[in-house]
């Protein structure tokens, strides 16, 4: 029989002696239950040499060589996955490491930005220090000694530094343009516009009666203030030049806060007491809306930032679609 399998190898067989070898092969395997196909000599002996299968076979050698090629293509399967997997691994293993290389490598980039800029706050050189450990904490070193180190630099930035006076009784707002250059203050007579850089005055809107809110409009280009006269005002923020006075019709309300939409096309502003809100349109002056609410300790109002809804305290914290 190894003669025969030699002189297979070598394509010397006829077909004839390949069907002999074939019935060798099956014999032994027929007296057992479960027989045990070699797929790649079957196929040797399947195989003629002008590429056809051209083997008589019985009932016996044919269920023989299909139970070989059967395990023969699941081999081939099996081998293509293992194949696929070793690769796969392979692949992870790099992206892992390369993950972990990076990782030491932000790691060590955070421990250099924490040490120069503890050195920088034992030698008082609190900008360079700022600059290291704030750099150290957005990269994701929030331990509690990066943190206290931080605030250790940041503390003379924390500290006061102008300070407003009001141009009659107490302050009650305060806020920044837009672009961070100028304030807007709100006392018991007037807003006053200052520079946010010298800290020098630079307009006073009048208004003769307390100012409770005075806020900037999205662009910068406007100033609105409601007060206790019951009116709301929209001023130029360039010159200080009033631009419209904003009124709503029945009682007068003392209003202690404004709002804005953020294109700039409502105004609302509610009163003291939180009993009700007021809406209009900021370019023609028109009164919209008025909103009643329950009376709230704590008045405030404020625009979606789509501008379609008001949310108002009081009466549960409502909103109104706009």
């Amino acid at each position: 029989m190894l003669e025969l399998v030699r002189a297979l190898d070598r394509r010397e067989l006829s077909t004839e002696e390949r069907v002999r070898l074939l019935r060798l092969l099956v014999r032994p395997l027929s007296s057992r239950r479960s027989a045990h196909p070699i797929p790649e000599l079957v196929d040797l002996v399947m195989a003629d040499p002008d590429g056809a299968d051209a083997v008589s076979l019985g009932d016996l050698e044919a269920s023989f060589v299909t139970a070989s090629r059967r395990v023969g293509r699941r081999a081939r399967w099996a081998r293509r996955l293992l194949i696929a997997a070793s690769v796969a691994t392979v692949l992870g293993i790099v992206e892992y490491r390369s993950v972990l290389k990076q990782r030491m490598a932000e790691q060590l980039v955070e421990q250099a930005e924490v040490e120069q800029g503890r050195q920088a706050l034992l030698h008082d050189d609190l900008g360079e220090a700022q600059q290291h450990l704030a750099e150290a904490y957005r990269r994701g070193d929030h331990s509690p000694g990066t943190a206290f180190m931080l605030a250790r630099a940041l503390q003379p930035r924390l500290a006061e530094q102008a300070r407003f006076a009001a141009a009659a009784g107490r302050m009650w707002s305060a806020a920044f343009s837009p672009d961070g250059r100028e304030v807007v203050t709100a006392d018991d007579q007037a807003a006053q516009v200052w520079n946010a850089r010298t800290n020098q005055p630079l307009l006073t809107l009048p208004h003769g009666n307390t100012v409770y809110d005075a806020r900037y409009s999205g662009d910068g280009a406007r100033i609105v203030t409601g007060g206790g006269d019951g009116a709301v005002r929209i001023w130029d923020a360039t010159t200080g030049a009033l631009v419209r006075e904003l009124r709503h019709g029945g009682t007068p309300r003392r209003y202690y806060a404004t709002a804005l939409s953020p294109d700039g096309k409502l105004i609302a502003a509610i009163d003291t007491l939180g009993a009700v809100a007021h809406v209009w349109d900021a370019v023609s002056g028109a009164p919209l809306a008025e909103l009643p609410n329950d009376a709230s300790e704590v008045p405030a109002l404020a625009f979606s930032a789509d501008g379609r809804w008001l949310a108002s305290s009081g009466a549960r914290y409502r909103t109104e679609r706009m």
